[in-house]
């Protein structure tokens, strides 16, 4: 499945996250002295700008990591889309991060203690053979690291994931407060002719229909006749009624099973991986299912918007 690539720069709020990160990850260093930093702190003259430098290098690699992220992999943050995106984002953000700080951390540990002469032995043992026993230890630890920034970063996604949710659909709701007015086009018919695979037909006013559901081989229309709720049932398949109301743009398509008048629609509930539809005058809740989406949103907005 291919998302959409709005990458432009690196949102605030993303890079607040990652100051929060690199400023935590200095005051873990400092006050817990993990990973035999207490050693390192007793036995240097100034320990503390070590970790200062390398607070600001966990900056720099959490956004080149990002740009990877979202330049490479095309996946950058947006919390309006699904799990599985979001999962696949953190993955491909935090792997290369947790690769390159081990590479990082063990050769700025060969240099503080042996110089520049020294930058291979991260992959070497005293004897000169290859080993990756160093790299594996340093590993070790970015992944402890990494598991903190692991589980915030899921919380927090799932937070904005949600607020986002509850803020668009607040939107949808909003736009659909206030009545449409439709904006019959004088260019169509007033009244259509729907007709079945038999011999039954039904006349209305599109305007009138609340929505039209496909049973089986069937097409159940529900739609207002005067002051009452009416249903009419006809052999035929959903897609020969969407051609014939396809002028009515007010007529939309939100799911396999359903035509829908947004003229009608009094409430949206749901989320991105699909909608519910609360209908005026009828107990009936319809799906907007998630390939629709998108297009259902962008329509009830430009709904509004130009007042159709």
């Amino acid at each position: 499945m291919t998302y959409p690539c709005t990458m432009k720069r690196i949102p605030r709020v993303v890079l607040t996250d990652y100051i929060c990160y690199s400023v935590g990850f200095f005051l873990f260093i400092v006050l817990l002295e993990p990973f035999g930093t207490r050693d390192f702190i007793k036995t240097n003259v100034n320990p503390y700008s070590c970790y200062v430098i390398a607070a600001i290098c966990f900056f720099l690699i959490l956004l080149f990591c990002e740009l990877i992220t979202s330049v490479l992999c095309r996946l950058p943050a947006d919390y309006s889309q699904p799990k599985e995106y979001q999962v696949k984002r953190l993955l491909c953000f935090v792997i290369p991060c947790m690769l390159i700080y081990t590479v990082y951390d063990g050769e700025s540990f060969v240099i503080r203690h042996w110089g520049w002469d020294h930058l291979d032995w991260l992959w070497r043992d005293q004897d000169g053979s290859v080993t990756f026993k160093r790299f594996f230890h340093d590993l070790k630890e970015a992944v402890s690291v990494g598991a903190f920034i692991i589980a915030y970063q899921i919380f927090v996604t799932h937070n904005r994931m949600q607020r986002y949710q509850i803020e668009e659909l607040q939107s949808l709701n909003n736009k659909l407060e206030a009545e449409f007015q439709t904006m019959q086009d004088t260019t169509l018919p007033v009244k259509v002719q729907l007709h079945g695979q038999s011999q039954e037909t039904i006349i209305l006013n599109p305007s009138d229909i609340l929505y039209i559901e496909s049973v089986a081989n069937y097409v159940n229309i529900v739609y207002f006749s005067g002051q009452d709720l009416s249903q009419k049932r006809l052999r035929c398949p959903l897609h020969d009624i969407e051609e014939t109301l396809s002028p009515y743009s007010f007529i939309f398509h939100i799911h396999r099973a359903f035509l829908v008048n947004l003229n009608f629609i009094t409430q949206v509930s749901g989320n991105a991986a699909g909608y519910k539809l609360q209908i005026f005058g009828s107990d009936k809740v319809l799906p907007v299912s998630k390939a629709n989406v998108p297009a259902f949103r962008e329509k009830v907005l430009a709904k509004k918007e130009t007042g159709e």
